[in-house]
């Protein structure tokens, strides 16, 4: 999909009817100093917006100030006035750092069906990506130097559609309970009215009964939707699919209210004389208990394939991260994730590595998962994530497995923690968060480039060797392999087959 820029910069900025206009900088207050380039903005060009629709795509009628339609893949940035924004189905918008304090944006996901549309706050720091459904808007609000969201919602709805707390709780392996007291809002197509369903006593939706279509596959994101009859009635319903049920029409007739991840394969009896290991003797296909997910209890970031860590209060990739998407060659400069790649917690994706396509060292794992709103574990928090995986020991066979998967141990114990997390231990060692750079520098070794040919204009020399901590172990000896495995021996500029890495984000709310 091509991508437009949306120039937003003073320079550019023209008022109808006079094309040669430029910002008085000269303009002087009463007290004779000149105008900060933040007070023209608020002060002498913003009467104008009103006049004007966004530059280069066309105005819808009837908004004030104007809305444009985002077609395609764009960028806007700076941003230094407010502005609307209408973004057309499956369409990625990167809106750069508020300009200047108090600004508003607002964001109009313009269609009723399909794709859902992304949106990316911020250019520097971690940048947030949120995504906007059909008929959504994001209302956001410039807050020292960062986007803040104001309000999100439906048009019209009299506020947010998020529950204040969390309502959806694993029950057993193939039911989840929808609590009684906490009031869901929802729009009744039938009724054309915004409504609020809060249950009576506590509701057991069977997964399985409830299926739209097929049966529960393993190691699968599934959706649960509530869904008004013409009758008055809700009913629920689970399905693959992340936008509307099979069976609905439209995504107007049922509204998304949480999901789970199924665990990917069989785990053995794994009961001792001193633990009962969560997940013993739990079916393929079964309800991953940690990854129940609901519009208020859910990941920051993308929440296909991750868990809750109820240890760490993040949430945590379920499996080895896997690249997604499109890396173009250098030559064409470096594409800002989700909109061309990244990374993703999947069943059966190739495990992204230092020897996979595209290749990954400790810094770009770093660097694409920040770009994701995702972050590297910590070895406190991995330690934690890891516990009651096999220890001392490695993945059956002693190779690289390549894709992700419920794997078992040289035992044929299967490698998942108590948590959940699979392939924690013994299968590929895991970059850590942590750094540490050698000490005592010789001029000799002040010329290393922290860079190489699979990075895209990221460039700069290291000064020594800077490490960065790996944990866990891998597949050739388990003597290395544990859940308090750690290694200090690698520049992160490393680009090895049995380096991977694992991914943590923060909770939504």
């Amino acid at each position: 999909m091509s991508s437009q820029v949306l120039d937003y910069s003073l320079s550019n900025f023209k008022v109808p009817g006079l094309a040669q206009y430029t910002p008085p900088f000269g303009t002087k207050k009463a007290d004779g100093s000149g105008l900060t380039t933040t007070e023209i903005v608020k002060n002498e060009m913003m009467p104008f917006l009103k006049q004007r629709p966004i530059s280069g795509v066309p105005a819808i009628a009837g908004n004030d100030p104007p809305m444009g339609v985002i077609g395609v893949d764009s960028i806007a940035n700076p941003i230094q006035f407010d502005a609307n924004f209408a973004v057309a189905e499956g369409v990625s918008l990167q809106l750069g750092d508020p300009s200047y304090a108090g600004q508003i944006v607002r964001v109009v996901a313009s269609f009723d069906t399909g794709n859902p549309a992304y949106i990316t706050l911020g250019v520097s720091g971690e940048p947030i990506t949120r995504l906007l459904r059909g008929g959504e808007i994001l209302l956001l609000f410039a807050v020292n130097g960062k986007w803040t969201r104001f309000k999100s919602g439906v048009e019209n709805a009299g506020g947010s559609k998020t529950p204040r707390e969390r309502y959806l709780y694993f029950n057993t392996t193939t039911t989840i309970k929808l609590v009684a007291g906490v009031p869901i809002r929802y729009k009744d197509p039938f009724a054309e009215e915004y409504k609020f369903f809060t249950p009576d006593e506590d509701i057991i939706i069977d997964v399985v009964a409830t299926l739209d279509s097929g049966t529960i596959q393993a190691g699968r994101d599934y959706y649960i939707y509530m869904c008004p009859q013409q009758s008055g009635e809700l009913i629920f319903k689970t399905s693959l699919n992340a936008l509307a049920p099979n069976g609905v029409s439209s995504a107007e007739y049922a509204h998304l209210i949480g999901g789970f991840h199924t665990l990917c394969a069989t785990v053995e009896n794994k009961t001792t004389t001193m633990y009962v290991h969560p997940f013993s003797n739990r079916q393929a296909g079964s309800i991953h208990h940690n990854s129940v997910w609901d519009l208020f209890h859910r990941s920051s970031a993308d929440q296909r394939g991750f868990y809750y860590s109820p240890s760490i209060k993040k949430w945590v990739s379920i499996y080895l991260m896997s690249a997604w998407g499109t890396f173009p060659p250098a030559e064409l400069g470096d594409a800002f994730p989700p909109q061309n790649g990244g990374l993703i917690s999947i069943c059966g994706g190739t495990i992204a590595s230092g020897a996979s396509t595209p290749r990954w060292h400790g810094d770009k794992f770093a660097q694409f998962l920040a770009m994701q709103g995702m972050r590297l574990p910590t070895f406190d928090e991995f330690v934690l994530i890891a516990l009651g995986a096999p220890e001392l020991s490695k993945i059956k066979y002693s190779l690289n497995p390549v894709t992700t998967d419920g794997h078992v141990s040289e035992e044929d114990k299967r490698i998942i923690s108590f948590e959940g997390a699979e392939d924690v231990t013994g299968v590929l060692w895991q970059w850590m968060k942590e750094t540490s750079g050698q000490q005592n520098i010789s001029q000799s070794t002040m010329t290393i480039d922290r860079f190489d040919d699979t990075d895209i204009q990221a460039k700069g020399r290291m000064c020594g060797t800077f490490y960065r901590l790996l944990a866990g172990g891998f597949w050739y000896m388990s003597s290395y392999n544990g859940s308090r495995s750690s290694l200090w021996l690698e520049s992160t500029l490393t680009l090895a087959p049995y380096y991977g890495c694992r991914a943590v984000a923060e909770p939504a709310n």
